[in-house]
């Protein structure tokens, strides 16, 4: 607003503000879009009047002009307001079911531009029980199914619809649409069988590659009394849970190239309380060729000037528990393995079981005082049983 300058009118108390003109209209009664809440209330002797108003005459009457209204807010884009307007037509007592057809039909219009899709079918078949020949509940029937991908159904009332009109445009235009739809979702659903087919194949294959080698597993994720930890679903295919698959995500799998199995390892230090992880060692390589490059340069917890975990300075070793011994760390012993052993040949090893699909081996350098006491608690482990 523009600067004015000298002595200003007083303006009255009734006056309307120009700059918010449309909120101050909204409180008069005749320019009202909604009634407030408290219309008993003695302030509004007019607003009462006016709803005694809308309430007067014949219930078709009454409906007819919710109708009217409801149709208003609809042209104004106030679709909230134009389902209110349709609901208390359809709240009246009429026996007009040509009107209650046009409410229902309208309500279902509204609707449709709120997105409430479920009301829209409700709607649209109330309409259709009313009149079965109506194209307008079949088409907002069709666009709502549409939206729900309710692709079988959509096209089902676009079918009836051009049954009873071959020539309708939009009816047709929505049924192409739908189709198209269809056959991406179809299209979609197909790569996604592929897939699942793929992976429940892939893992059949590890299961026989690992029974093949004789490999003894054992899990701690599978509990045989729960249905839901020993089965599972990839897509429609059923799969017993295997004793290799565990859910970190880092399981076995096969080379495409060579065939091979490669399986994700843990290598221990337990001097330090440290590991390291290898997601894919090729079991045709040996721990040396692994721990060669893993050690290429010293580990952040070694001597930096005189390293002690070389690849040429330490051994590698794996725990297994002995027939009939209680499952604890307690009962564990250790195994030497050469380093320069294929990790085939080791884990086929009738001593050695992989635990939840991951190897894992203890590194240790050749001497030392932590060496030398670790090893003796094994020695006399052993010496125990």
């Amino acid at each position: 607003m523009e600067n004015t300058f000298g002595p200003q009118r007083e303006r009255p108390e009734w006056a309307l503000n120009p700059e918010n003109l449309d909120k101050d209209l909204g409180k008069v009664p005749l320019f009202m879009r909604d009634l407030p809440e408290n219309i008993e209330s003695e302030e509004n002797v007019q607003l009462q009047a006016i709803q005694s108003l809308v309430y007067e005459g014949p219930p078709e009457e009454i409906a007819e002009n919710f109708k009217e209204q409801g149709n208003d807010c609809f042209k104004s884009k106030r679709y909230a307001d134009a389902t209110k307007y349709y609901t208390q037509g359809l709240d009246q007592e009429f026996e007009n079911d040509k009107l209650k057809e046009a409410l229902y039909l309208n309500r279902a219009a509204a609707n449709l531009e709120q997105q409430n899709y479920r009301k829209v079918i409700n709607d649209c078949s109330a309409a259709l029980k009313i009149n079965n020949k109506n194209v307008k509940a079949l088409y907002r029937a069709a666009r709502a199914l549409f939206a729900l991908e309710k692709m079988t159904e959509a096209i089902d009332c676009c079918q009836k619809g051009l049954e009873i009109d071959s020539g309708n445009k939009n009816v047709s235009n929505l049924l192409g649409l739908i189709l198209k739809k269809q056959e991406e979702i179809e299209r979609q659903n197909e790569i996604r069988r592929n897939r699942f087919k793929k992976q429940f194949e892939e893992k059949q294959s590890i299961d026989e590659a690992i029974k093949s080698r004789g490999i003894k597993l054992v899990s701690t994720d599978i509990k045989k009394s729960d249905k839901s930890s020993t089965h599972y679903y990839i897509g429609e295919h059923k799969r017993l849970r295997a004793e290799w698959e565990n859910k970190s995500g880092n399981l076995p799998r096969i080379n495409s190239e060579s065939g091979n199995l490669e399986w994700p390892v843990f290598f221990f230090y337990p001097e330090f309380k440290e590991s390291d992880f290898v997601e894919h060692f090729d079991e045709k390589n040996t721990l040396y060729d692994l721990l060669e490059t893993i050690l290429e340069q010293p580990p952040p917890f070694d001597n930096m000037e005189n390293p002690r975990y070389t690849v040429d300075n330490i051994n590698t070793y794996f725990t297994y528990l002995p027939p009939g011994s209680i499952p604890n760390n307690d009962s564990e012993l250790l195994v030497k393995v050469n380093i320069n052993t294929q990790l085939e040949k080791i884990l086929t090893n009738p001593k050695y079981t992989v635990s939840d699909g991951i190897p894992n081996f203890i590194v240790l350098p050749k001497s030392g005082e932590f060496t030398e006491e670790f090893l003796d608690m094994y020695r006399k482990r052993r010496q125990s049983n």
